[in-house]
């Protein structure tokens, strides 16, 4: 594919994840380590402008936080970045039940996206808790303050 042509086809996805928004949905879990209570669990879902996203940590999801609010359009570019990411390949993703056990440290990443009325979903997972640009911003500028924001901003 030559470079307009995939300028033209990342335009017309972005706008496709842009009107189809409902249902957007990210969850990100850490396992810094092989304690069941340092485990992070991250989730964010944009229902049209509405998020819920929530933060907990242990595998017994201790003191959840959740949060509710309409987003800005900072947040709904960084999610819809996030999809496109995985959508066009440049966040690597694969089906869950493909993909290797990993020792800590590790992190996955479950996407799901509502497109052209249907469903893609994926899995990014690798070694060490590092996570690619797109999604670091987007738990930077989407859960600000939370424990996610500060695991994307180590």
């Amino acid at each position: 594919m030559g470079a307009r042509a995939a300028r033209i086809a990342l335009a017309l996805l972005t706008t496709s994840l842009a009107a189809s928004a409902a249902g957007n949905t990210i969850l990100l879990q850490m396992f810094p380590s092989t304690d069941p209570d340092a485990v992070l669990y991250c989730a964010m879902s944009f229902e049209g402008r509405k998020v819920s996203a929530i933060a907990a940590k242990g595998m017994g999801l201790m003191q959840p936080r959740p949060y509710h609010w309409w987003a800005n359009s900072r947040e709904d570019q960084a999610m819809i970045d996030s999809l496109a990411g995985f959508l066009t390949g440049q966040i690597p993703s694969q089906n869950p039940q493909d993909l290797p056990l990993l020792q800590p440290p590790y992190l996955t990443v479950d996407w799901f996206a509502k497109l052209n009325g249907g469903l893609a979903s994926g899995r990014y997972q690798q070694q060490g808790t590092t996570l690619p640009p797109a999604l670091r911003h987007l738990f930077i500028t989407v859960m600000p303050g939370s424990a996610c924001a500060a695991l994307a901003q180590s």
